[in-house]
């Protein structure tokens, strides 16, 4: 699998966030379950494409909440999530990294913010596997892969 990589605008130029999620259920419960844990559209996001297309939705949620100061100063370091549907909304793919405050604007962590993502996931019934791509740059080349637990399994 080849790895593949979103356009991120920051205001000199652009950079480039890694694919590294996948997750597959239905849209409606994927929304509800990172809502439950808090995750909610930013009040500030960098425009972002892939494959010519905006995300479909983009969520946050700051690491450490200090309450309503939060919405005031913006959510300094956060969790932060990009993500696209797939075709005939078989779930979404996209990225998953930790926005952390540096001197000069912000550094991602998508290694971290994809562990995050899968151990939501997990406490709430789902599966998830790890694949390698091809030719990472900037993360440790794993893409997630989240799906429901098939019910007619046992362990």
């Amino acid at each position: 699998m080849e790895c593949e990589y979103i356009e991120v605008k920051d205001l000199r130029s652009s950079v480039y966030d890694p694919v590294n999620l996948y997750i597959f259920d239905s849209v409606s419960d994927i929304l509800a379950v990172l809502r439950s844990e808090g995750f909610t559209e930013p009040t500030f996001h960098n425009p972002a494409t892939l494959r010519g297309r905006k995300p479909d939705f983009v969520l946050a949620k700051p690491v450490v909440s200090i309450g309503p100061i939060d919405r005031i100063i913006g959510e300094v370091a956060r969790y932060h999530l990009r993500l696209w549907l797939i075709e005939a909304e078989q779930g979404v793919f996209g990225n998953a990294h930790v926005d952390i405050p540096t001197p000069v604007g912000h550094a991602a962590n998508h290694d971290w913010g994809r562990a995050i993502i899968v151990e939501v996931f997990l406490r709430h019934g789902y599966w998830a596997k790890y694949e390698r791509c091809d030719n990472p740059r900037g993360f440790d080349g794993y893409v997630a892969k989240i799906f429901k637990k098939p019910h007619n399994i046992e362990l």
